[in-house]
């Protein structure tokens, strides 16, 4: 089944069945392809940025703007939060924000995890 009209109304809950079921959003040309969960009050994304070539999940229907998560073509992740990582920082969870964040590593690396001050429950290395 194809749909060919810029705006098509599927009045009921669609399944895709099959022994190997897929849905193919784009056509292989340089495009941003999105999926878009139209929201009351906020509206959320899934696609491809083709001009860098990622994946991005975010809030807002544009791609490159409130980004929430984006993984490159060769499936690193190069963006979590309104944040990118520098040099030997890790992610860590702020109780007063209650947001993710990049910090300095704390303490003397081996990538394991370490509680540090109040504000912080855990840091999790994600780059060797």
């Amino acid at each position: 089944m194809k749909f060919n009209r810029s705006r098509t109304n599927i009045p009921q809950a669609m399944k895709i069945r099959g022994s190997d079921p897929k849905l193919t959003i784009g056509a292989g040309t340089e495009v941003d392809a999105n999926l878009i969960f139209d929201g009351n009050a906020a509206d959320f994304r899934v696609g491809l940025d083709d001009g860098t070539d990622s994946l991005q999940i975010g809030s807002g229907v544009v791609h490159g703007t409130t980004t929430a998560l984006s993984i490159s073509s060769t499936g690193e992740v190069t963006k979590i939060g309104q944040d990118s990582p520098a040099d030997a920082e890790v992610l860590t969870w702020d109780n007063a924000t209650g947001k993710v964040h990049w910090a300095a590593a704390a303490g003397g690396g081996g990538g394991g995890a370490a509680a540090d001050d109040e504000n912080t429950i855990l840091h999790a290395r994600l780059f060797a």
